[in-house]
């Protein structure tokens, strides 16, 4: 989270409209509370706080996503992304870090953007060009939602799995 402060601090002196939320719980870990009131640190001392919304776990993230413009995830190391995978899933352009998992669901460039590890200014520079380019984002979270049908649906694992046991069905 510290990663997308500082690219919306950045964002913010263009375009000072935009705004981030985060979503999740704390699963009842201590560790975890500390972390969010570290976040809420950060962007008071950004003087960002007022454009962060800081939101609770949410059961049913399709819900969330609806009506949002793009997604963020830009975490360190991740062998696969669900929230990659539901947002691209929800229409969604997703910004993510080249970090494993996201870098086999985002189609760099089509679907949203691999950027480097901690970098905000590159995090910045992709959150920019989506917010300019309104008619591009909807593209590339169209062309995000028609590769997650046709590459991690049931029916394309079914397949996939069909092909590796070499059935042709599983009846």
């Amino acid at each position: 989270q510290d990663i997308a402060l500082l690219a919306l601090s950045q964002v913010l002196k263009k375009i000072p409209d935009a705004r981030i939320e985060f979503y999740g719980g704390d699963m009842g870990l201590e560790k975890k509370r500390v972390f969010r009131r570290e976040v809420e640190v950060v962007a008071k001392a950004l003087d960002i706080f007022d454009r962060v919304h800081f939101g609770p776990f949410v059961a049913d993230p399709a819900a969330i996503m609806h009506g949002k413009f793009a997604a963020l995830n830009l975490s360190q190391s991740e062998s696969f992304s669900m929230t990659v995978l539901e947002a691209s899933a929800c229409a969604l352009p997703v910004i993510a870090t080249r970090s494993g998992g996201p870098e086999e669901i985002v189609d760099d460039g089509n679907t949203g953007w691999l950027i480097p590890l901690d970098d905000p200014k590159a995090c910045a520079e992709a959150m920019m060009s989506l917010c300019r380019d309104p008619a591009a984002a909807r593209r590339m979270g169209e062309a995000g939602r028609q590769k997650v049908l046709a590459e991690f649906s049931h029916d394309a694992f079914r397949e996939r799995l069909l092909s590796l046991l070499e059935l042709d069905d599983l009846s």
